[in-house]
């Protein structure tokens, strides 16, 4: 949720982290790992590498998830089709928070130039007393500590992004699908033969080997790989765990996101100045607000976290509350609070239409691939995150790109299998620990102030040129350390050490056993 040191924390993925670092250079620029034309389209961006044998996917679900993983695998060769209920793109008002790990994926598809013409960069924030207004401490990140990540930490609008992402599967020949219902999802009634053949049409003839999906209008659509990214409530990850709906717990809390225009905030003198300085962040009573520029600093996004009415803890089950709200607004919270900082509530009180959604805490299933090897899960539908938090968008980008890294190596069918389960050993360990840091995180921000203070006082606000930081005011070695560990992590890379030291080793063995290669 917040950007907060990592104190104390240990990330180790295990034995199947295969965490990467990335290598440092001496450019400083914000996207220096871009490797495409000057102009940025993606439609003229060279492709690194294409698979030999080409698959045929269906995404369901055309969201963040769904739309970079249809990218992916469709730059990596793939035949790719995107499958979306809704008759437009699920445009919720609010922002979205990359962090560099992020926006270096982004960086590497080619769309860094339109990154910058739609996004902004904060590199501090103000963190206050809700009630008071007073300051509590300031985060500040050291200009040299975003240069040696290798990408900016951005802020964009939700619809933004997903305008961006949709140009670019659409430009690497993903077809994309809009008011499309998914009724129902069936794995293959029958296994595939040894190294039999690959399908060649994602609509094309009834094969018992294949996965399908049946829509409301009763057509029924084949492919070799059927990819569930339609999020928290997940039509194929009840095929793929075999569950009709997950228990979820709620925890007392919903996130609220909204846009205020920023002509709105520059009127108000005091809010201007804190806008101005940087991303407030106001905390207290286990609530939390933040706010930051987004559209080219013409909207300010807003994130509210706020005790739901009830303020349940229940078990319950999923359905229409989980999901984002189009129709709320903040008219119940503007009023109800007698002390609130000024500058919060003309803020509040200046937001248009927001969306909804209660914090409820949703178990990742223990296999996102099914026993078909053939239906597997992205995004949420495979680690669902908090509402609003930081790393939700990251993780379904670093998804994606490890989705499409592994798989422009596939040159066999028996590969599938293999492949399936790299993407969940790389994706499982790295959802956990970043959702360990979410909680982390939303612990320190929803305590009491003494906590928060004492969470947020070694980050007191620092010039943005200073060389170093005083004793005792900055991040330890040990922090710098995990934050390198988060923000540092190229999934790309990941993805393809992966291959060099696994399944390199595994097509060489088999040739070994084929008698190729071995001196007979």
């Amino acid at each position: 949720m917040m950007e907060l040191p990592f104190r104390g924390r240990n990330f180790s993925g295990g034995p199947n982290a295969y965490t990467h670092r990335q290598h440092r250079s001496s450019s400083s620029a914000s996207f220096r790992h871009s490797s495409h034309p000057s102009d940025g389209s993606p439609s003229t961006r060279e492709t690194s590498r294409k698979a030999s044998l080409q698959l045929d996917f269906i995404i369901v679900g055309g969201g963040i998830a769904g739309l970079s993983a249809a990218y992916a695998l469709a730059a990596s060769g793939h035949r790719v089709q995107v499958l979306e209920q809704a008759n437009g793109f699920k445009n919720r008002p609010g922002g979205i928070r990359l962090p560099p790990n992020a926006t270096r994926i982004l960086s590497h598809w080619g769309v860094e130039n339109e990154l910058i013409q739609q996004a902004s960069v904060t590199a501090s924030s103000s963190i206050l007393d809700l009630k008071t207004g007073r300051s509590i401490g300031q985060s500040a990140w050291h200009v040299g500590l975003i240069e040696e990540m290798g990408s900016s930490f951005l802020m964009i609008h939700h619809a933004d992004l997903l305008e961006i992402l949709y140009r670019l599967a659409s430009s690497a020949g993903t077809c994309v699908k809009f008011g499309v219902t998914v009724e129902a999802v069936e794995p293959p009634r029958e296994a595939p033969p040894e190294n039999g053949p690959i399908s060649t049409s994602i609509a094309g003839p009834s094969s018992h080997t294949r996965p399908s999906v049946r829509l409301k209008t009763g057509e029924v659509l084949y492919a070799d790989v059927i990819i569930g990214a339609d999020g928290r409530r997940s039509i194929v990850r009840r095929v793929v765990t075999d569950e009709e709906e997950p228990e979820v717990t709620s925890i007392g809390l919903s996130m609220y996101t909204g846009c205020v225009p920023m002509a709105e905030v520059r009127k108000y003198a005091p809010l201007r100045q804190l806008t101005d300085a940087g991303w407030p962040i106001w905390v207290g009573d286990g609530r939390v607000v933040l706010g930051y520029p987004v559209r080219r600093h013409q909207e300010f996004a807003i994130h509210v976290w706020w005790e739901d009415q009830t303020g349940s803890t229940a078990v319950t089950r999923p359905g229409a509350h989980d999901s984002w709200d189009p129709t709320t607004s903040l008219i119940s919270l503007r009023y109800k609070e007698k002390q609130m900082d000024p500058r919060l509530r003309f803020l509040l009180d200046k937001v248009g239409p927001v969306s909804r959604q209660p914090w409820l805490v949703l178990p990742s299933p223990d296999s996102w691939v099914d026993e078909s090897e053939s239906i597997m899960l992205i995004g949420d539908a495979a680690h669902p995150q908090g509402p609003g938090t930081t790393y939700g968008c990251t993780l379904a980008l670093e998804d994606a790109a490890t989705l499409g890294t592994l798989f422009s190596h596939l040159g066999s069918a028996e590969q599938v299998p293999t492949l399936l389960y790299a993407y969940q050993d790389l994706r499982k360990w790295r959802s956990e620990m970043l959702g360990s840091l979410e909680q982390h995180n939303a612990d320190v921000a929803f305590s009491s102030p003494p906590r928060i203070r004492d969470g947020l006082v070694r980050w007191t606000a620092l010039p943005s040129d200073a060389p170093e930081p005083p004793p005792g005011s900055g991040p330890t070695d040990a922090e710098l350390a995990e934050i390198s560990e988060v923000w540092g992590y190229y999934a790309i890379d990941a993805a393809d050490e992966w291959w060099v030291e696994w399944g390199m080793l595994r097509e060489r063995s088999k040739l070994t056993r084929a008698g190729i290669g071995s001196g007979r």
